[in-house]
């Protein structure tokens, strides 16, 4: 009984491979989504964040993949985060980008509907109903310098 569902998405995937571009694209996609949502440790993106890109007043939907360590965290004054930002409509292709801790503003969102959201340039919004939404002031307040009076 369980053999029919996996002959017809064997046939559908042989199917779209044959197609020359749908097939490629595909392919990319689904080994993309493969590696994220099968892996033996759940997800590798942790949470789903916006962050001002490509400068500020723009916001982008981004993933988290953990904290820096090594020697970018070691030259760096604040605590950084890994931070993947997919294009639209190809998320399976972005930007690797370290942000700062206290610029990171949470968002309400799954990995998977973050994914579709990207997909779909925003066309496919996820259902409002339990969704938090986000916030667009920082995680944390910056500090303001202080400015001494003349």
């Amino acid at each position: 009984r369980h053999l029919l569902p996996f002959q017809i998405t064997r046939r559908w995937t042989r199917l779209i491979d044959d197609i020359p571009i749908a097939g490629s694209i595909y392919g990319a996609v689904r080994q993309l989504f493969e590696a994220i949502f099968q892996s033996e440790q759940g997800s590798r993106f942790n949470r789903v964040i916006l962050i001002e890109y490509p400068r500020k007043g723009l916001f982008a939907l981004a993933f988290t993949t953990g904290e820096a360590r090594g020697i970018v965290q070691d030259v760096t004054p604040e605590k950084m985060i890994n931070c993947f930002v997919p294009t639209t409509p190809n998320p399976t292709s972005g930007f690797y980008l370290l942000v700062p801790e206290p610029e990171v503003r949470e968002i309400d969102l799954t990995v998977e509907e973050a994914f579709k959201l990207v997909m779909s340039a925003g066309l496919v919004a996820p259902e409002d109903a339990g969704t938090k939404g986000a916030s667009l002031a920082p995680a944390a307040p910056m500090p303001r310098p202080v400015e001494e009076a003349p």
